[in-house]
């Protein structure tokens, strides 16, 4: 019976060696696909590797955060969840799940996960840029450019925050300081199609 026990125990170490053995190149060739911009065929090589490893944290991780850009947000939210159960300590995980959240409009659990990602990280610029644009989307317009002034004092490049605090001043009806934002957003990514929007509202109602 023992002896029956540690052979078992023997060929699953030798299986979990091999399949981390294969797992590793495909998960080399999907964050190499990512970093080249190829992020259709990112997304198939990460699928791939979840059929063969359903708990492999990064593949959940970065397949939710690209279904988020493709506004998969339902998807996202899915893989993310998981990502964020088998790691509970990655602040990056939590600030993704939150943009999945925010995209499906459950702008209080977003900011929730934004505030985890906080807590792990404080000084996450992306992650208080972020929780800003949740709480605009709940019209809780103060708080949001709290959070957008926190992040630009520890990222004054951060477009996003920029862009979402001239969006908050517009709210306010603060025109001439929201024209000031978006300018600042667009200096940086003069592309900007959501500053050049909002700009554009601003400089009409004045």
């Amino acid at each position: 019976m023992s002896n029956s026990a540690g052979q078992r125990a023997f060929q699953n170490a030798r299986l979990q060696k091999r399949q981390k053995a294969e797992l590793g190149p495909l998960l080399a060739r999907a964050l190499q696909l990512h970093k080249a911009g190829l992020l259709p065929e990112a997304q198939t090589a990460y699928r791939e590797l979840l059929e063969l490893a359903p708990d492999q944290f990064i593949a959940l991780h970065l397949l939710g955060a690209l279904e988020s850009e493709s506004k998969n947000y339902r998807q996202a939210q899915i893989l993310l969840s998981r990502a964020v159960a088998l790691d509970p300590r990655s602040a990056e995980a939590h600030m993704s799940l939150g943009v999945a959240l925010n995209g499906l409009k459950r702008h209080n659990e977003a900011r929730e996960s934004y505030r985890k990602a906080l807590a792990l990280r404080p000084n996450y610029a992306l992650a208080l840029s972020n929780l800003g644009n949740a709480s605009a989307a709940l019209e809780l317009y103060q708080e949001a450019l709290e959070s957008y002034d926190k992040a630009l004092a520890i990222d004054g490049r951060l477009s996003e925050a920029h862009n979402g605090r001239g969006w908050a001043l517009c709210r306010v009806r603060a025109y001439d300081e929201a024209i000031a934002s978006l300018n600042r957003a667009l200096s940086i990514k003069p592309d900007y199609a959501s500053a050049l929007s909002t700009r554009a509202v601003a400089l009409r109602e004045l």
